[in-house]
C-alpha cells in the first residue's frame, strides 16, 4: 500500500510539473561556446509527448525534456535556429522566463530542410526561409529551454540548433581602455 501511495504521489508531482518526469540537462562550459548544439522536437516520441525541446536521438534517446545550462561572468549572445523544415517557429525560455520567439518565416516549400540527415545550422541561419533569432544574455546562470511554437508542416517535429558566443569587445574599446590605463599611470607618476 505504501509503495502504491508513493508511486501515485510521484506521478502527481510529475503531472504538476508539466507532466514530464524525465529531463536531460546539458551542462555547457566555455569550451563549448561557439559550437552548435542540437534541439529536437517530436510530439509523438518518448514520455514528453509534446512540442517541447526533447532528447530524442542525440543523447539519452528517451524523449525526455531538454535544457542547456551554463554560467558566465560576461555577456553572451544566444543564437537559435530551426533547420528541420521551413515555417517552424520556436519559443525560447531562460530560467523559465520567456525570451521570445524566433522569427516568423515566409516559407514557400516546407520540404526544404537542413536538419534531415546532417544538420547544417550555419546554412539554416543564413537562409531567410528558416526561423531564427539572436538573444542577449547577461552574466549569471542560465537554463535555456524551448518549444515548437508553430509549425507550417503539420508534423510537430523538427530539428534546430542553439549556439552561445561571448560578445566580443571591439578593438577600439580595448585600445581606449589601454590608453586610459597609461594616462592614469603617467598621472600617478607625476604626483609621486
Amino acid at each position: 500500500m505504501i509503495r502504491k501511495l508513493t508511486a501515485i504521489a510521484g506521478l502527481s508531482l510529475a503531472l504538476a510539473a508539466g507532466g514530464h518526469a524525465n529531463a536531460t540537462t546539458i551542462n555547457l562550459d566555455p569550451s563549448s561556446f561557439g559550437i552548435w548544439h542540437t534541439i529536437d522536437v517530436d510530439d509523438s516520441y518518448g514520455p514528453s509527448f509534446s512540442t517541447n525541446w526533447a532528447d530524442i536521438a542525440t543523447r539519452a534517446n528517451d524523449g525526455s525534456l531538454l535544457s542547456y545550462r551554463f554560467s558566465t561572468t560576461q555577456d553572451l549572445l544566444l543564437k537559435v535556429v530551426d533547420s528541420g523544415f521551413t515555417g517552424d517557429v520556436f519559443k525560447v525560455f531562460d530560467n523559465g522566463v520567456e525570451l521570445g520567439n524566433t522569427s516568423a518565416t515566409v516559407a514557400s516549400d516546407f520540404i526544404k530542410a537542413y536538419g534531415s540527415s546532417q544538420a547544417d545550422f550555419d546554412a539554416a541561419y543564413a537562409d531567410p526561409d528558416f526561423s531564427k533569432r539572436l538573444f542577449f544574455l547577461g552574466a549569471g546562470t542560465h537554463v535555456i529551454t524551448g518549444l515548437l511554437f508553430s509549425s507550417e508542416n503539420g508534423f510537430n517535429a523538427t530539428v534546430g540548433g542553439l549556439q552561445i558566443t561571448p560578445i566580443p569587445v571591439p578593438p577600439a574599446i580595448v585600445g581606449l581602455l589601454s590608453g586610459l590605463g597609461l594616462l592614469a599611470g603617467a598621472a600617478r607618476r607625476r604626483r609621486a
